[in-house]
């Protein structure tokens, strides 16, 4: 049985988003530019997974509701009972879970063929979810 735990910090993705923002200000450069995306894009992504309320890898083995599976198996994270709403926080018995994400983590300016680890792990996930159904 795989160990699971919450991370806190995907509990309000549009707050952090927004926090990051306000205390960096305008930008006049590349890298002010680059550095933005790459603290808030994490949270854009959580944050569309909340609005969508669907569920799907936002880490390795965290899941956007904020679960934290512990396990090498590919599936632990969709086969844990422990899934909770992104909104109240609540255990939800039922989790819907996002489809194939192909490229949605990354950087501007990466070359398109690039695919971050957790967008490729999560859509191998959907894909055996989809043999299994």
């Amino acid at each position: 049985m795989p160990n699971w735990s919450y991370v806190t910090k995907y509990e309000n993705p549009r707050y952090s988003m927004e926090s990051k923002h306000s205390h960096s200000g305008p930008c006049q450069s590349s890298p002010c530019f680059f550095g933005k995306w790459a603290s808030t894009m994490i949270y854009k992504v959580a944050y569309q997974d909340q609005q969508d309320n669907l569920h799907s890898l936002i880490e390795l083995n965290v899941c956007s509701c904020g679960l934290k599976v512990k396990s090498n198996r590919l599936m632990a994270i969709v086969k844990s009972k422990h899934h909770r709403n992104h909104t109240t926080l609540e255990h939800e018995p039922n989790p819907q879970f996002r489809g194939l994400v192909g490229r949605r983590l990354y950087m501007p300016g990466q070359p398109v063929e690039r695919i971050s680890k957790v967008d490729l792990k999560w859509d191998r996930i959907v894909e055996k979810q989809s043999l299994n159904t």
